[in-house]
């Protein structure tokens, strides 16, 4: 079951796409690799999106769609039930993420294949998801190993590649309504403000278990971004507009010890604009 919050974005991406049709012939594969005969996948075209499940013929399928089996329209068709359940992942699964994003980047499928109805409701269900992701930030620094905080930054790679409405994300979530995205913020703008190994939020390195750098997980697909995307945060990512999402999360924060980290990170990083405006612009040209 979506939380509470999900439920309307959910009941919209439903209706956008009940009116796509069935498909009544797929192409299946079944070598050792894909083991995806097409009845598999017609199988799978009769399960109503609620309750389709993540099982091995789920990922058989995404893993090898738009490649060796599937068309472009039984994807579309499973789309909804495909979304629900990455939607529904509350820890860490990499495999599934991966294959999500790369299943929707995969020529272009979303900004070609897809009617501006149908890619409206996605994009409008998947940016709810990550808001309400970022939102459930409950711990700010001493984050070791695959924590949360991974799988959301993963999700703003994925969908900065595959839509345009970036903006409208990022927006939302550096206002700092909510501690939750006050955390995930001083979390991300922090591998700008401190250069690894100093960055307090985290465990030391990588191979100390302080996991992945959230740069490297939302950041690494960078090239493969939506031009729209790319222009926009090369006009939105700057020390100035760090420091004053970092001002929002300072008065959003209400735990003391939070909040006396996070005006050490703002105090830091007005001590440090030259250093943190390079790692910015580096971040950019990769």
């Amino acid at each position: 079951m979506l939380p509470q919050e999900l439920q309307l974005p959910w009941k919209n991406l439903l209706e956008a796409f009940r009116p796509f049709p069935k498909p009544t012939r797929t192409v299946g594969c079944e070598c050792g690799s894909c083991d995806l005969p097409a009845p598999k996948i017609l199988a799978l075209l009769d399960v109503a999106s609620e309750h389709l499940e993540d099982g091995r013929e789920v990922r058989h399928y995404l893993e090898n769609v738009r490649g060796t089996v599937g068309t472009d329209e039984d994807f579309t068709f499973l789309l909804p039930g495909l979304a629900r359940i990455w939607a529904g992942k509350d820890v860490p699964d990499e495999w599934y993420e991966e294959n999500f994003w790369d299943a929707l980047a995969k020529g272009e499928f979303m900004a070609t294949q897809l009617s501006a109805d149908l890619r409206a409701a996605l994009s409008t269900f998947l940016e709810s998801v990550i808001l309400h992701r970022l939102g459930l930030e409950t711990r700010l620094t001493r984050i070791k190993g695959l924590a949360s905080a991974h799988l959301w930054a993963y999700d703003l790679g994925g969908f900065a590649r595959i839509s345009d409405s970036l903006e409208s994300l990022w927006k939302s979530w550096w206002e700092a309504r909510t501690e939750g995205h006050a955390r995930a913020l001083l979390q991300y703008g922090s591998h700008f403000v401190y250069e690894e190994p100093a960055n307090p939020f985290f465990e030391r390195t990588f191979s100390q278990g302080g996991g992945p750098c959230l740069l490297e997980l939302g950041g690494r697909p960078w090239v493969y971004w939506r031009d729209s995307n790319r222009r926009f945060l090369k006009r939105e990512l700057t020390v100035e507009s760090l420091e004053t999402v970092f001002e929002r999360a300072v008065e959003c924060l209400v735990d003391p010890v939070e909040k006396r980290n996070a005006v050490e990170a703002l105090d830091w990083l007005k001590r440090d604009r030259e250093g943190i405006a390079r790692r910015i612009q580096e971040f950019l040209e990769a």
